[in-house]
């Protein structure tokens, strides 16, 4: 489900659980499918608006390989979804591919591209952070607080590379880190599909409303996709971050 700048699960008793994208994702590249969540609000702790501190959890949690295969999503023919100059297109690949494209005013075209596995996921994306532009941050902040509606609830410099002008607040801390924060919400946000999706994807200029249309678009051409059982890869031994 998509909220305004997040993505929710609501579950069948009405309860609604927000911004589950970064976790999502995370759960996603290290291929875990099989665990039980607590919450204690209707929010996921943004920590510093990036998901490093999930993979450290997950991995200090101690990640179990169970005996059995692992249901995937298998791209069969390409399926793609265009708004304005916004899309999200995916491929059939012999792997879980991510290519991420954008154009960010002050700062030229921005990109992240690779496959997606456990430990790229933790070096090359995990630790991007959510971005955004004071000048528009500061009156939503100003909403929040008079609306009660929940948006930027939580942002702060402490959790999100706040742009003014043509530059990061503090730097960056990864080349084009917008993208490959990006490409973390993609793939969050393509675990609504259900199932770790094998194809290449390709996103220009992606959002939380796109990624969301894409995956209900897919999901509904039944003939461009196929369930298959495949062994686990999660986080093996010999990768780090």
């Amino acid at each position: 489900m998509q909220q305004t700048l997040c993505t929710a699960l609501a579950s069948s008793d009405g309860s609604l659980f927000r911004t589950v994208e970064h976790l999502l994702a995370s759960l996603s590249a290290f291929g875990i499918d099989n665990l039980s969540i607590e919450m204690e609000s209707e929010e996921v702790p943004i920590f510093d608006g990036s998901a490093t501190n999930w993979c450290t959890t997950l991995v200090d949690a101690g990640i179990v390989e169970q005996a059995r295969m692992k249901r995937h999503i298998r791209v069969l023919k390409p399926v793609e979804f265009v708004h304005e100059n916004r899309s999200i297109r995916v491929e059939p690949a012999d792997g879980r591919f991510l290519s991420v494209r954008m154009d960010l005013a002050g700062f030229g075209d921005m990109s992240w591209h690779g496959e997606i596995d456990a430990g790229t996921f933790a070096r090359d994306i995990a630790p991007a952070r959510s971005f955004g532009r004071l000048k528009w941050a500061l009156p939503l902040k100003f909403y929040h607080l008079f609306s009660g509606q929940p948006i930027l609830r939580g942002a702060n410099l402490h959790n999100v590379a706040a742009i003014w002008g043509n530059r990061v607040i503090g730097g960056m801390r990864l080349p084009d880190e917008p993208a490959r924060h990006r490409a973390l919400d993609v793939l969050g946000d393509l675990s609504l599909a259900g199932a770790p999706i094998l194809g290449g994807v390709t996103a220009f200029r992606p959002g939380h409303d796109i990624n969301y249309a894409f995956v209900a678009k897919l999901m509904q051409q039944t003939d461009a996709w196929e369930y298959v059982e495949v062994k686990p890869a999660g986080f093996g031994e010999g990768q780090s971050f």
